[in-house]
């Protein structure tokens, strides 16, 4: 806890703020960012100025230098590591982080997801390009730092819309990079917690309280809003869902057919309306409702995960960077095996409920309007699969 110690000393002397916030590791190796005071949601928790960051803003990259902004970011913590910099807050660093794209084949065929394993392997391949992309601005780092610096911007860096100069800026910050993630419901985010202040003099990143929170209580933030596939891509876990989260979690019914949005849901209602024949067409959206509850229950049996792996097993908690407390399933061990195995079957039961909600509320929905107005049917339909989610219709 000292490095962490020395972490909020550092930023104070540069001019920061760290109030009732602070690093702490719980039972079980549980580490994140746990108030050391009772807050009121919009509290200020902690300011941490430009001077502690290590960012990169779009503005800044000549379009001769062939960098994305992640990629930019990445040459610049190799930049500030290579030269000291920011010590404080590299000694709180990993020295990894797993995410999928280290998972064997077997292992990310227990997702059920083929699209989801088409991704980690073309991360895989993607990574090595971005390394042989940065190498040149590096300043002679090794591969294995360049690799180094690709994962901690991968899962560590927060991005902002309007930077320094107006355009998308990417920053790591300490000290609130630290806060675990969880995907909030609507009555827990009361303000947006991770702000960037630009006015002149007072440029910072700042951290606020996103509800009220009593003594003890662990600070949570957002990483991503589309569901677990990106956090197990990004991030390397999984995050057990709750129903009504702020989240478009997508679920593939076919190669070309997905849940989980209103965008997915409209296509996929776009795809079946069109395979219909003309007999089916004379009661259109009684046949399109036939065809996806059945492309429902195909993935459903897929996806679900086997009778012994009880669905009594999976426990509401918080998702921890590189893992997921919340499945009884080697609880406690450090293997990696028995952490992907955990992160799999959070992602199968998430996919799970989804699909079996999906085909509650499709089987109960009234398309009696839908016979003389396909459009309304459509409407139906959809209002259907976003009360599935827990969405508002």
């Amino acid at each position: 806890m000292r490095s962490a110690e020395n972490l909020a000393r550092w930023i104070r002397s540069e001019g920061g703020f760290v109030g009732p916030a602070a690093v702490e590791t719980r039972d079980g190796g549980y580490r994140g960012l746990f108030t050391t005071d009772a807050v009121a949601a919009g509290d200020l928790l902690a300011s941490v100025p430009r001077s502690c960051l290590i960012w990169a803003e779009e503005a800044d990259i000549q379009s001769s230098w062939g960098l994305t902004l992640p990629e930019f970011l990445t040459a610049n913590l190799v930049g500030s590591r290579l030269r000291g910099e920011c010590a404080p807050y590299m000694d709180e660093l990993p020295a990894s982080e797993a995410l999928l794209a280290d998972w064997q084949s077997d292992e990310l065929d227990a997702l059920h997801c083929p699209h989801l394993k088409a991704d980690a392997n073309g991360q895989r391949e993607r990574v090595e390009e971005i390394i042989e992309n940065i190498q040149p601005w590096a300043g002679g780092a090794e591969a294995e730092t360049v690799r180094w610096a690709e994962r901690m911007v991968r899962s560590r860096a927060l991005t902002f819309e309007g930077g320094w100069r107006g355009t998308r800026l990417m920053s790591m910050v300490p000290l609130v990079d630290m806060a675990n993630h969880q995907t909030p419901l609507p009555s827990e985010l009361v303000c947006e917690p991770v702000e960037l202040i630009r006015k002149r003099g007072e440029e910072a990143v700042v951290l606020r309280a996103p509800r009220d929170l009593g003594a003890g209580e662990e600070i949570l933030i957002t990483y991503r809003h589309e569901g677990n596939a990106p956090l197990l891509l990004d991030y390397g876990f999984a995050e057990t869902r709750r129903p009504g989260q702020l989240d478009s979690e997508l679920v593939w019914l076919t190669n070309d057919m997905a849940i989980g949005s209103d965008v997915c849901d409209r296509q996929t209602l776009a795809v079946l309306t069109q395979r219909m024949s003309e007999a089916q067409a004379a009661q259109l959206s009684e046949s399109v409702r036939a065809a996806l509850l059945s492309a429902c229950e195909d993935a459903l049996s897929r996806v679900r995960p086997r009778p012994q792996l009880a669905k009594a097993t999976v426990r509401g908690g918080t998702a921890v960077r590189g893992g997921a407390v919340g499945i009884e399933l080697a609880e406690g061990s450090a293997d990696a095996l028995a952490r992907r195995r955990r992160a799999a079957l959070i992602f199968r039961w998430g996919q799970t409920e989804i699909l079996e909600r999906s085909v509650e509320e499709l089987q109960v929905v009234d398309l009696s309007q839908g016979v003389a107005n396909p459009a309304q049917g459509c409407s139906e339909l959809l209002a259907a699969l976003r009360r599935a989610r827990g969405g508002s219709t």
